[in-house]
């Protein structure tokens, strides 16, 4: 592999990462990628035919990225509005009070069943939105609700595809 100037030099590989191949034959070469960062990759592999002058190139391309995701639910106006405040916030002695709730906000979302009448279902949801370049899995765990055998979700785990968005039945 060749590698652009300023690129890293272990980002691509292959296995095998030399093979010989017999007139009239096929063989598979699997090509990997794995950055380090989010940023972009390019690279080249090189064949070199044995008695052939020409060497065929192809250009290795990827990109680095982390699976992040938005939460939205009943929590998402309450948590927009007081991060609203701290950014037109002036009074630095009132900024601390205001990041501390913005940070209470984010630990804490909550969905609010109030009192629910016993034998009686009731249905909240929220939605999670995939705000990366590549699909993201999430599970619920299970045992983080032991205590809690009343509540379910569905689903309680999947795949959210690049830039759409999920909702779950809590």
């Amino acid at each position: 592999v060749e590698y652009e100037e300023g690129q890293p030099a272990d980002v691509f590989s292959f296995e095998p990462s030399s093979l010989e191949v017999d007139e009239g034959e096929t063989k598979e070469i699997c090509a990997w990628a794995m950055p380090k960062e989010i940023r972009d990759y390019q690279g080249t592999m090189s064949i070199t035919i044995d008695k052939n002058p020409t060497v065929t190139k192809f250009g290795l391309k990827c990109a680095g990225a982390d699976a992040t995701v938005d939460l939205l639910g009943p929590w998402t106006e309450s948590l927009q509005k007081a991060e609203e405040a701290l950014a037109k916030n002036t009074d630095k002695k009132a900024a601390k009070q205001l990041e501390a709730n913005v940070a209470s906000l984010k630990e804490a979302l909550l969905i609010d069943f109030d009192r629910v009448l016993l034998k009686k279902n009731e249905i909240r949801s929220f939605t999670i939105k995939n705000t990366s370049t590549i699909p993201v899995a999430w599970e619920i765990l299970p045992e983080e609700f032991e205590n809690s055998p009343n509540v379910s979700f569905h689903p309680a785990a999947g795949v959210v595809p690049y830039n759409e968005s999920m909702e779950i039945q809590v």
